[in-house]
């Protein structure tokens, strides 16, 4: 089946995987993650994971063991850069403000800083768009 076709299923197990473990039922979220996963990974197919920030990487820590490595690295990299961001205004006499977060909380710039620093440490293949590269990713 082609894979457009099975995106609402792959978000779902990603759903079910995250309310099971916010149940504590770990082995239930295991499982549909293993399945969102074993849809997903060998089109490279990040982006719904990624949605999810960090709220699924421990269980990515676990079920991830049993796929490509490599891709189970891009892909808890994506994951923690989803999860950081920093937001700019200016106060009532035009100085800049800037904030930072990582989820929903407020941090430091020192903490938001060490935060991307350690996302850009993970290794992620970065390519040129042209056949060679395409073929070289497909034909992993």
């Amino acid at each position: 089946m082609l894979l457009e076709k099975r995106f609402p299923q792959v978000y779902h197990l990603i759903y079910l995987a995250a309310a099971k473990k916010s149940e504590g039922a770990l082995a239930q979220a295991s499982e549909y993650l293993s399945a969102a996963l074993r849809i997903a990974l060998p089109d490279m197919v990040y982006l719904p994971f990624a949605e999810f920030g960090t709220a699924l990487l421990p269980l990515l820590e676990t079920v991830g063991k049993n796929f490509d490595a490599g891709k189970i690295t891009d892909l808890k990299a994506l994951c923690r850069r989803q999860v950081a961001r920093s937001e700019s205004d200016y106060d009532a006499e035009d100085n800049l403000i800037v904030s930072y977060y990582i989820g929903k909380s407020e941090v430091t710039e020192d903490e938001f800083n060490a935060l991307i620093q350690s996302v850009f440490e993970s290794p992620a293949d970065w390519h040129d768009f042209n056949d060679e590269n395409i073929a070289s990713v497909f034909n992993k």
